[in-house]
């Protein structure tokens, strides 16, 4: 087979700007999320509320008599302050498993041990109907910069409210 010396020329310089480009692009951060049940996320904060909460396979509630506190924690890609991969919302969705209208508060906290935290207090209202709720924080919530890219919430079930499952969104080099 015959190559023509100008096309293979041609091709040779076309490979090698291609090879050029692709070598000094950067990898462009794409939006990602991370879901999970609360059953695997939350826990009852002393074992004084163990004998009001119960752990569903896709929920946590507060079956008892008397209000429990759980603690939520969360997976972090990014810990820096800076880090473009620290979580920039998340989202828990909660109802109430009773028939009866209820609230949910929670307390977002960022920081590790080491250094500054941030506590960011919420509440939501539970409608009787069990319809799924969602309580959120996100960067309009957080300082700039946040302590550190590490989450976790605390939060007061009453009697007949359940945390079914909470979502996290962050940025990661998409390649």
């Amino acid at each position: 087979m015959w190559l023509n010396p100008k096309s293979t020329l041609l091709a040779m310089c076309l490979a090698m700007t291609g090879m050029t480009a692709m070598s000094d692009a950067k990898a462009a951060l794409a939006s990602r999320s991370l879901a999970a049940n609360a059953s695997g996320t939350c826990q009852s904060a002393l074992p004084v509320y163990d004998v009001n909460i119960r752990k569903r396979p896709r929920a946590i509630q507060n079956e008892g008599d008397s209000a429990a506190f759980v603690t939520c924690s969360y997976y972090s890609q990014g810990l820096d302050i800076q880090s473009t991969s620290n979580p920039s919302s998340l989202r828990v969705y909660a109802s109430v498993v009773d028939g009866v209208e209820d609230s949910l508060t929670c307390t977002l906290v960022m920081g590790n041990g080491d250094g500054p935290s941030t506590y960011i207090v919420k509440t939501i209202s539970l409608a009787a109907t069990g319809e799924l709720a969602v309580i959120w924080w996100d960067s309009t919530d957080f300082p700039n910069p946040p302590p550190s890219g590490l989450f976790s919430i605390s939060c007061n079930l009453t009697p007949g409210v359940g945390i079914r499952y909470s979502v996290i969104r962050f940025k990661e080099e998409d390649l």
